[in-house]
């Protein structure tokens, strides 16, 4: 993501990144004291970007921004609806989570992100949001710097936690509400709600801290969001428990296997925009290799 330019006007920033959208370029704005700062998210937009930025300011009362924003909304509602079409059918879950009763956390989870996403303004609010993110600012000499990583660590731990429970859009929040239900209702029935309270604490850690890492090494900061790393370690951990313990209680169809690597791929080419993958990645791995531990204190074994 790079910094384009700036604009004085808010309507004017709005109406610029729905145009940018209607061309295909995804950019956001931030407002940076009296004014806006546009963000383009792709590094091979960026030229294209500029480009359009001085052209909306030299004649910013074009015919072609009139019905930007209806456009752009069209965009995003069908992207959304793709989307939440993509995510319904992805889990086959095994016959355990028949027991619907029997996921606490699961539920607090999603209550969790959902009071977080409606008090956050659908993750607009980012003063709100600001508590909750992994970078934190610290006064040193009198001056305001971002602290380094292992002093949010030290002082504030929960900051390796609590970004998954922050969504930035309604399609970001209701992709991963459903497969949270998905795969959180599967892992916490049959594993138990202690287990699965520590697969949880586990899989954001180290996917927050992947993310974290990545962004570190390109000189970016990490104000990532939501529970999608945690959501692909469940999804590593349940294919590996249905593929090498086959006692476990856990199953997982093709099918929904090879749509989460068509997921993986779309997120790595940009094509939904903004996406933490390292985060993703590195959940996945984890939960993989968790899965591939010997099961302990779950379904018998013995046939019957």
């Amino acid at each position: 993501m790079r910094l384009a330019g700036k604009l004085d006007d808010q309507h004017d920033a709005a109406t610029l990144v729905d145009y940018l959208l209607t061309l295909g370029v995804t950019a956001k704005v931030e407002r940076q004291g009296e004014g806006w700062d546009l963000w383009i998210f792709d590094e091979d937009q960026f030229a294209r970007g500029r480009e359009e930025l001085a052209a909306f300011k030299a004649e910013p009362e074009a015919d072609r921004y009139r019905n930007a924003g209806r456009e752009a909304e069209k965009i995003r509602r069908e992207k959304a609806e793709r989307e939440i079409e993509a995510r319904r059918n992805l889990v086959q879950t095994g016959p355990a989570v028949a027991r619907r009763g029997s996921r606490p956390l699961t539920m607090v989870l999603l209550a969790g992100m959902s009071v977080v996403f409606v008090s956050s303004n659908f993750g607009q609010d980012r003063k709100f949001l600001r508590p909750l993110l992994f970078e934190r600012t610290v006064v040193v000499d009198g001056v305001e710097q971002w602290s380094t990583v292992e002093h949010t660590l030290r002082e504030e731990p929960w900051r390796l936690f609590t970004p998954m429970f922050i969504h930035y859009s309604i399609a970001h929040f209701v992709f991963n509400a459903m497969s949270l239900l998905s795969f959180g209702t599967l892992i916490e029935t049959v594993r138990g709600t202690w287990r699965y309270a520590v697969l949880v604490l586990f899989l954001a850690a180290v996917s927050h801290l992947t993310q974290v890492w990545w962004n570190h090494r390109h000189q970016e900061l990490a104000f990532f969001g939501g529970i999608s790393g945690v959501i692909f370690g469940m999804f590593g951990y349940v294919w590996m428990k249905a593929w090498n313990d086959p006692w476990s209680g856990f199953s997982i169809s093709n099918q929904s296997i090879m749509m989460m690597f068509v997921f993986h791929l779309l997120c790595v080419s940009g094509f939904l925009g903004n996406i933490a993958n390292a985060a993703h990645i590195g959940g996945q791995i984890a939960g993989m290799a968790v899965g591939l531990m010997p099961t302990f204190g779950g379904p018998s074994r013995k046939k019957r």
